[in-house]
């Protein structure tokens, strides 16, 4: 950039005056150089030039993840865990969501699939009756551009096994019961 300056006459110095535009863009520090030319109408003193740096006053995008913690599903259920994605710095950024360390037959799906920090995805497990029964680490990862953060929960698939109670005599009921663990619930009476 060039441009000229008047310098009246009995003066030794001048005022420039510099707007700098202000952007949202995560950069390096810049510089100006301010370079006095010569001319036959005025002598030029040392030094000729002058220079400023520019700090750039814009914090970059960052993010944290989080989950509702620990889940137990049973082999052909499905459990849902909330994920939340919490804005650390900067201008907010679509975050899309992944996830890994899941047990064969078991898929995930996110509702929705992304958004935009601070904000949060409802993450869906589903399994099938031949999902391994187990505990598994799940990592769930949240990219935004190059920002890539992550959080993990344990995942407990428990048999689909049935109890059932039945009486001697003919009379008495059959009751069927889904259990997990320690836990059954009654499925039904016959």
């Amino acid at each position: 950039v060039s441009g000229s300056l008047t310098i009246p006459a009995g003066t030794t110095s001048a005022m420039i005056i510099i707007t700098l535009v202000n952007d949202t863009l995560v950069e390096s520090t810049e510089t100006l150089t301010l370079t006095l030319a010569p001319a036959s109408a005025y002598t030029i003193g040392t030094p000729n030039a002058g220079t400023v740096s520019i700090l750039d006053n814009d914090v970059a995008f960052d993010f944290s993840l989080g989950n509702g913690g620990n889940r137990s599903v049973i082999q052909g259920q499905s459990i849902s865990n909330p994920i939340t994605a919490t804005l650390s710095s900067g201008t907010s950024q679509a975050v899309s969501f992944s996830a890994s360390g899941l047990p064969s037959g078991a898929t995930a799906s996110f509702n929705p699939t992304s958004c935009t920090p601070t904000c949060s995805s409802t993450m869906t497990i589903a399994t099938t009756a031949s999902t391994p029964v187990g505990t598994y680490t799940v990592t769930v990862t949240g990219t935004a551009g190059s920002v890539v953060r992550t959080t993990s929960f344990g995942l407990t698939v428990n048999s689909a096994k049935f109890v059932i109670n039945d009486r001697v005599e003919t009379t008495d009921n059959l009751n069927v019961r889904s259990c997990a663990g320690t836990s059954c619930t009654l499925l039904g009476t016959q």
